[in-house]
């Protein structure tokens, strides 16, 4: 029981404070840089989990200053609570990062970052005025794509050869998943986030059209994956059959909602989903 009980306590710390969500993201880390056959700088890995942890934390403070002590949500709660001192920490971490990439990142790396760092500021600011105004402007396809271009924006510059219709299409794959698992967590937290205000696709919606629409796009996932893993060259067919693993995972959450309610796992499911492109960093091609 203690064990339990203390597996349980480390999982809910990764939830609140996103290191959950880091992992994900250097597990897709991985994949990109394998599957663009590059190789880079050591401090690359701690660039990228710092900026996705900013981020992440960045929403989740302006999150907090909707219901503050009163939001449904404990992360919310933690984070209000928490403010000041994650925000200082916030702060040296932004330094620490953009001292990391001048001095160790290629300066085309670091020009791309900065557009991209401007869309990220662009939907940080979207978050804060539709959070005050309780409107909704599709967030989860913001995260999706700011999401996967992030991960991919140094393995594809430093890439040399021209993006193929291969790398297209794992990219609009990846997407597609962040985009569903995003929305399927929405239906699963339909009632926080009623009670908080906070828009959300199945806010917007309805639970019964999101629930088809996550549907509609991990079936194309699944099939795309499929056809796509038995038409590329062998190397990048395991990268395939990894995203048609995930959207059956997805599709699981998507369609067993009582059975991961009650174990309260939905949200650890999803982001551990997102763990799965590591393997193929140790597949040998």
């Amino acid at each position: 029981m203690q064990n339990t009980h203390t597996l349980s306590v480390i999982v809910k710390f990764m939830q609140t404070f996103s290191v959950d969500v880091v992992i994900g993201a250097l597990a897709m880390g991985m994949f990109a840089v394998k599957w663009c056959n590059v190789s880079l700088p050591s401090a690359w890995w701690f660039i990228l989990g710092l900026a996705v942890w900013i981020i992440y934390t960045s929403d989740h403070l302006i999150d907090s200053l909707n219901k503050q002590e009163k939001s449904s949500f404990f992360r919310h709660r933690l984070h209000h609570r928490l403010k000041a001192y994650l925000r200082i920490v916030t702060f040296a971490l932004i330094a620490v990062t953009l001292l990391l990439a001048i001095l160790y990142l290629d300066k085309q790396i670091i020009l791309y970052g900065i557009c991209l760092g401007l869309v990220v500021a662009l939907y940080l600011l979207f978050v804060a005025v539709a959070n005050r105004k309780n409107s909704y402007f599709f967030k989860e396809l913001f995260i999706a794509v700011i999401y996967v271009a992030g991960i991919w924006l140094a393995p594809l510059v430093q890439r040399f050869t021209a993006t193929d219709l291969s790398t297209i299409s794992i990219l609009l794959l990846f997407i597609l998943l962040t985009v569903s698992e995003g929305i399927i967590v929405s239906c699963y937290e339909l009632s926080e986030d009623q009670s908080d205000h906070f828009g959300s696709f199945t806010t917007q919606f309805g639970a019964t059209f999101t629930k088809r629409v996550a549907l509609i796009l991990l079936i194309t996932s699944f099939v795309s994956s499929l056809v796509l893993a038995y038409y590329t060259p062998k190397a990048q067919t395991i990268g395939f059959l990894i995203t048609a693993t995930m959207s059956v995972i997805l599709l699981l959450l998507l369609t067993f909602p009582s059975f991961f309610t009650k174990r309260n796992s939905y949200h650890l499911i999803g982001e551990i989903t997102f763990w799965l492109p590591a393997i193929f960093w140790f597949i040998p091609i």
